[in-house]
């Protein structure tokens, strides 16, 4: 399968193959094609080579980071109840519950809700809805540490098909199966195994190939014309490989401390002092887009500086 806009290509070669029950992780940096792939799915775009085959029965949910199909007239209980009109409010009120909605909270209206509730709202309408099928973009963005859990917990339960677009790597290692990765080198990899996992093969995958293209260089043959070398790799002086060690150190240090603002951040989106305040709301999810941007590059960066010094 081949997805892009138009005759532009954005990511070609997927081969993947979802089975009922079955989790799929999709991860890569910006403009790299990984909603290209969920809207080519959702079949908002048409494929550029290849096809999509669903199964007969396949129903398809999905979630957009936009949070466009929440109705802001109606209160928490009734928004939820669109998606199952003859639902018992008890039902409902207990299914709220798994999402952190608790007691008169199911009373508030749509258009008071913070970024985080809205995403909690819309993520529960679409697991209640019995699609079999769900795509997810982002699907933890804006929630914070109980709501993230809460949120693994119901997926763990759904027995449908699941394909998430997801920067949050415990998110990932907790729900997913299988990996699809989107590479800055135009590479799509597949991997059966949760993020963890997948990391763990590509490094050894690349590891082994840096050893290849150093056995043939040291035969007399260029290793800069082997697809096994990590490009750029051979040019590097010892000063440069300690810089960039030194580098993969200080980004280790710093992306715990970012992920905790973060999620400091995302809690105070759920609050209802800030979902009041409309002024506080935009400059606190504004930091909370910086942050979350700021952790994408540093963790691109890791990987990049991973490659070179291997």
């Amino acid at each position: 399968l081949a997805v892009g806009y138009g005759v532009k290509v954005l990511a070609g070669g997927i081969n993947i193959s979802l089975h009922r029950g079955g989790v799929l992780g999709v991860i890569g940096g910006n403009g790299t094609g990984k909603t290209t792939l969920l809207k080519t799915l959702l079949g908002q775009i048409r494929e550029i080579d290849g096809k999509i085959h669903w199964g007969t029965k396949t129903n398809i949910g999905y979630y957009s980071q936009t949070l466009d199909d929440l109705y802001a007239g109606n209160d928490v209980l009734n928004e939820l109840r669109r998606v199952a009109p003859t639902a018992e409010s008890v039902a409902l009120r207990s299914f709220l519950a798994r999402f952190l909605f608790f007691g008169e909270d199911v009373d508030k209206k749509v258009a008071t809700l913070s970024g985080g509730e809205k995403g909690r709202l819309a993520l529960a309408k679409l697991i209640y809805s019995q699609k079999n099928v769900l795509i997810l973009d982002e699907p933890t963005n804006h929630l914070d540490i109980p709501a993230r859990e809460a949120l693994e917990s119901a997926l763990d339960e759904y027995p449908g098909t699941i394909v998430t677009v997801s920067h949050d790597r415990f998110f990932l290692d907790r729900i997913v199966d299988q990996m699809l990765s989107f590479e800055a080198d135009g590479q799509v990899l597949d991997y059966n195994g949760n993020y963890t996992e997948f990391h763990d093969w590509r490094e050894s995958k690349r590891l082994s190939g840096a050893g290849k293209a150093a056995s043939i260089a040291s035969n007399g043959t260029n290793a800069g014309n082997s697809p096994a070398g990590t490009p750029g790799t051979a040019n590097l002086s010892k000063n440069q490989k300690q810089q960039l060690s030194r580098r993969i150190v200080e980004i280790e240090r710093l992306l715990p401390d970012l992920e905790s603002q973060a999620a400091v951040l995302a809690s105070r989106m759920s609050s209802s002092e800030v979902a009041a305040d409309s002024g506080l709301l935009k400059k606190v999810t504004s930091e909370h887009g910086t942050i979350e941007t700021r952790i994408n590059d540093l963790y691109e960066e890791w990987d990049a500086a991973s490659k070179q010094v291997a």
